[in-house]
Parts: structure tokens; C-alpha cells; sequence
């Protein structure tokens, strides 16, 4: 199983009167090594030390390296529902039903049922009309977790990507929300990078999937132009999407939601976006 940068998570139910209370004992930031075996795949325990163990009275510490924490409890286990809300650019809309249909396909196994709202060129205004159509319409069917990919059509004001992504997070809330990094075609989205990756800090229903470092690590995830996804890029994310999400609750009850934002003519319209 790939492993994901984790932070800790809040609580998503009917109400937040019945949320969970936040891991707080778990470290921001788990590294990101390897590639996605089965979901159900374990790792390898590690080599025993080469001193005696200390006695097993002996005080825990109290606090984990960031490296090597392990991640809070799935999504799956905080939620009651299994419904699922995507919210991207082009990379994630390549893993919808209309393109490759890896998510829905991996995600589904899972037990998810996944709306994948993600078209070309979007940059992170987008967020508010996915929200305004899909959470805040009389008629919009409730969510029970959420997944925000933008950021790839970075204009570079952080300022401005800053305050929208942290607005759409609250709106979600008390939903835990996935938030990916981005793979580092220049500097600005290093930056931006290491805002999403501290948002845990003041977000507690925040978990950040680290696909800038995957990426990083492993370059056959992408396409030719290093930004978009291979196939195995493809399939890989959403490998990754479903290792911090785990099970959910319904799982005999998963489909392919239906999408409401599937304009894929904007880059060609436009001519200069990249995602």
C-alpha cells in the first residue's frame, strides 16, 4: 500500500454534535515512500534493535518523529455515510468516469460513492461553484467527505489560493476533507505547497495526500509534459486517495455519482492553462 502524508482528522457525521474528538496525538506529516501494492497489503515489520529493549514499565515517549508516525484512523471509520465530493483540475478529472474511471473504480471497491467535479484549466475559484451547486442548493444531497485537488493552474497569489482554499474547508466542515500537494513545476508552488501541507495545524479536519513528493520520488507517475498523469499516474492517486480514506461505512452501497461539471473545452478555448 502506498503510504500518504496524513495529518490529523476530524470528526464527519449527521451533525457535529456527534463528531469524534480530533487525534491529537498524531504527528502533521507522514513521508510518502514507494509504489501502491493492494489496499489490503501489509507492511513488513521492522528489523529488531541490536540493544536489549528497555522494560516494558519503562515511561512512552511523548511525542513521534514525523517520519515515521503512523496515520490517524481512515476517514472511513469517522464518517456515517459513504458519499464522497471531488473537487479538481484536469489531473483529477483524467481519473473520472468520462476518461481513465480509476477512481470511481478503485474508490468504489472501498465502498465509496464518488462525484469526481474536476474540468480543464480550473484554477481554485472553481471550488465555489462546485460548493455552490453541489452543498449549498436546497436540493443538493448531503456529503459525508470531501477531496479538494486544485492549485495546478497556480496564478501566484498565495494570498488569494490561500484564503479560497481555507474558505472552502470551512464550509465543508465538519466533513474531513482531503487536500492534495502538487508536483513542483516551479517555485511558487513550493510555497504553496508548504501551506497545504501546515493546514492540519489550524484544520483539524484536514488530511493532506502528498502527491508533490510522490510524484517527486517516483516521475513515471506523469506524462511526458511532468505535470500530468500517466496511466500509472492514473491509477496510482487514486490508490492513494483510497489508503487515507479506507472503508466506508456502506460498503455495499457504492456507485459512480454522476457529475454536474464536466466542461473539458476550456483549455483549448483558452490556450494558456496548463491543468
Amino acid at each position: 500500500m502506498v503510504i500518504v502524508i496524513v495529518a490529523v482528522v476530524g470528526a464527519c457525521g449527521a451533525s457535529s454534535e456527534t463528531a469524534d474528538p480530533v487525534v491529537s496525538a498524531v504527528s502533521p506529516t507522514i513521508a510518502l515512500t514507494g509504489m501502491p501494492g493492494p489496499l489490503s497489503g501489509a507492511t513488513d515489520p521492522p528489523s529488531p534493535p541490536t540493544t536489549p529493549a528497555p522494560p516494558t514499565t519503562a515511561a512512552r515517549p511523548t511525542t513521534r518523529p514525523t517520519t515515521t508516525t503512523e496515520p490517524p484512523d481512515p476517514i472511513g471509520d469517522r464518517v456515517l455515510g459513504n458519499r464522497l465530493l471531488m473537487i479538481g483540475d484536469s489531473l483529477l478529472a483524467s481519473t473520472a468516469e468520462r476518461f481513465g474511471g480509476q477512481m470511481c473504480d478503485v474508490l468504489g471497491e472501498q465502498g465509496w460513492s464518488v462525484a469526481v467535479e474536476a474540468e480543464e484549466s480550473q484554477q481554485i475559484g472553481f471550488g465555489d461553484e462546485v460548493l455552490d451547486e453541489r452543498l449549498e442548493k436546497s436540493d443538493a444531497p448531503e456529503w459525508d467527505a470531501a477531496a479538494i485537488f486544485l492549485g495546478n493552474n497556480f496564478d501566484g497569489d498565495l494570498g488569494a489560493f490561500t484564503n479560497d482554499l481555507t474558505e472552502y474547508i470551512e464550509r465543508l466542515s465538519p466533513r474531513p476533507t482531503l487536500v492534495y500537494t502538487l508536483t513542483e513545476v516551479d517555485n511558487g508552488l513550493t510555497a504553496l505547497n508548504r501551506m497545504i501541507r501546515a493546514l492540519p495545524r489550524t484544520h483539524p479536519d484536514v488530511v493532506v495526500v502528498d502527491w508533490a513528493q510522490l510524484t517527486a520520488e517516483s516521475p513515471e507517475l506523469l506524462a511526458s509534459d511532468g505535470l500530468h498523469l500517466s496511466d500509472e499516474g492514473r491509477t496510482h492517486l487514486a490508490v492513494a486517495t483510497a489508503q487515507a480514506l479506507g472503508e466506508a461505512p456502506d460498503a455495499d452501497d457504492a456507485v459512480c455519482l454522476k457529475a454536474l461539471f464536466t466542461d473539458d473545452a476550456r483549455a483549448s478555448d483558452s490556450g494558456s492553462s496548463v491543468g
